[in-house]
């Protein structure tokens, strides 16, 4: 019995009731037609004993009842039970059951005749009969039998105990001992029943959850099918525009015009990287990233991001402060700083003025808490669900470039570690978001890792052009550092110990044939970023590309740099 009430508690007992109700309305006609033929038999053993009055009134009132069931099963409740009608049901079954048992005993009770025993064993083994079938397989709802079996047999029984003597008194007994029989017997195939319900609901609830599988692949398919369209057909347009942006430019004189169309590059080139953000969220959505577990100095990783955004903090009189402990860390390192950039830059972008960062680690219970922390306006408790969403901008994000997928991005590689993301902020009292990842010091072999290209970008630091370096190479899957000129590029790259694959200069003045170099007998290529048009006289010696660009065609160059 242990066993069944556990396999019961995996459904609700509302759906076993609903299938329950299901079943008894389904099977009203069968079981009417069983039911009729035992009261046809018993109403001729009546006329051939002669009773042919009896006869009559059994078949009218057994009939009656019989037929009352139909109505209240077909007519009343003429659709399928729903889960909000079930207890309704159930219990107008129980009312019209425990009704039809009154009047099947009360008329063994009038067939009984102390001077007949033939006449009443013949009344007792109809009516033990036409009861019989709650000990029967399939039986349906145990309440409705048993109102049916203490109606009709306790009656009859005790009616020949206390008035009746020697056999027929012996046979009120055997009543009583029958409807125990019968009470022990339905409980148990009552259970069968139930159990059969839970299989077919398990079995219906697999085939569901199947179907909807199913159909999330389907959905995923077409989303993927529909971003690559997104991506081409609108891709398209906004290339064309540069091509004759560019026509314009050559055509066009006076500086204020200049400055006009240079307005207009500049926006589509915004619409250009939202369109890439967008596509590439998608594709990591969809696809499964390989990770390389490494083990991470955890201080020189802080130092490296403070490195990287400390001038951007400073042009706001942001100060960031660390508070670093000791860490036991294992984990990819590009996703790791990938999620770390997208939190720090949140925290630069929407503090005020003056403020500070606290870039916090801990290690607490087996899992290492990296924090982010700053003095911003906070965010409203029923707006702090949504900003892990996809897609979500509250309302004082709309002065801020992007489409509100930073957080979701990294939320989603935070699983990807083996972690989470939490956030905590009040109104007025700034934001903290915290990484949290398991703590372990087991570590793979780098493989891909390795192989993966470190770009360093040297030069622009502003807010647009910094997280789009930063979210166009994490979405690859590339190694990327910052750093505002070949000082601090010097010093980013001693304390990581690692030489940059490639070199993007990106320079706020005018080009020079001076190219940043981190070393004198430096080799690293470069490639040069122009955003002012710059008009050559002699072909310098690194690759140009041009402003605006698009992420392709950033890559291709990269790519082509990087097989050289």
């Amino acid at each position: 019995m242990t066993q069944d009430a556990n396999a019961f508690d995996a459904f609700d007992l509302s759906e076993i009731l609903t299938e329950e109700a299901r079943m008894l309305q389904k099977r009203s006609w069968s079981s009417a037609r069983m039911v009729m033929w035992i009261i046809a038999l018993a109403a001729l053993l009546l006329a051939f004993d002669g009773a042919y009055l009896d006869a009559v009134i059994w078949a009218a009132l057994a009939g009656t009842m019989v037929a009352l069931t139909l109505i209240y099963a077909n007519v009343v409740w003429p659709n399928e039970v729903m889960p909000e009608q079930t207890q309704s049901y159930l219990r107008g079954h129980v009312f019209v059951t425990a009704l039809t048992g009154l009047v099947w005993g009360g008329f063994a009770i009038y067939q009984t005749d102390p001077a007949s025993e033939i006449k009443t064993f013949v009344a007792g083994v109809f009516l033990t009969s036409i009861t019989s079938g709650g000990g029967m397989e399939g039986t349906v709802y145990r309440p409705g039998y048993i109102a049916l079996a203490v109606t009709s047999l306790l009656p009859f029984g005790t009616a020949l105990v206390l008035f009746s003597a020697g056999p027929i008194q012996v046979f009120g007994l055997f009543i009583f001992l029958y409807f125990a029989f019968c009470y022990i017997t339905n409980e148990k195939v009552s259970d069968r029943t139930r159990q059969g319900i839970i299989t077919d609901l398990g079995r219906d609830a697999t085939r569901q959850i199947y179907e909807k599988n199913v159909e999330i692949e389907r959905l995923n398919a077409e989303k993927t099918r529909f971003m690559a369209a997104i991506s081409h057909d609108m891709s398209q347009p906004l290339v064309a525009q540069k091509h004759l942006l560019r026509a314009l430019s050559a055509r066009t004189k006076g500086p204020e015009n200049q400055d006009l169309i240079t307005m207009i590059e500049q926006t589509v080139s915004s619409q250009q990287h939202l369109l890439s953000a967008l596509v590439d969220f998608s594709q990591l959505e969809m696809s499964e990233t390989d990770l390389s577990l490494v083990s991470i100095d955890v201080p020189a990783v802080i130092e490296q991001l403070e490195g990287e955004f400390s001038d951007r903090a400073k042009d706001r009189s942001i100060s960031i402060q660390l508070d670093v402990a000791d860490a036991n860390l294992a984990t990819d390192r590009h996703v790791l700083l990938r999620v770390l950039r997208n939190l720090l830059s949140n925290a630069i972008k929407y503090s005020f003025d003056g403020s500070s960062i606290i870039l916090q680690v801990q290690a607490q219970e087996g899992e290492v808490v990296l924090t982010v922390s700053d003095d911003g306006p906070g965010i409203a408790e029923e707006q702090q669900a949504r900003v892990l969403e996809e897609y979500v901008r509250l309302p004082n994000d709309q002065n801020q470039p992007g489409l509100g997928l930073g957080l979701a991005i990294s939320s989603t590689l935070a699983e990807l570690l083996g972690g989470r993301l939490e956030l905590h902020s009040r109104p007025g009292h700034g934001t903290r978001v915290s990484l949290i990842l398991p703590e372990g010091a087991e570590t793979e072999q780098q493989g891909a890792a390795d192989e993966l290209p470190f770009i360093l970008v040297i030069g622009r630091h502003d807010d647009t052009i910094h997280d789009g370096w930063s979210e166009m190479f994490s979405t690859w899957m590339w190694k990327f550092a910052h750093a505002t000129d070949e000082a601090r590029a010097r010093l980013l790259t001693s304390t990581l110990g690692i030489t940059p694959d490639l070199i993007i200069w990106d320079p706020e003045e005018p080009l020079t044939s001076q190219r940043p170099r981190l070393s004198k007998n430096d080799a690293i290529p470069v490639l040069v970023i122009d955003r002012l048009k710059t008009h050559f006289d002699v072909a310098p010696a690194d690759p140009v590309l041009q402003a605006p660009f698009t992420p392709e065609q950033l890559r291709s160059e990269i790519e082509k740099l990087s097989l050289q």
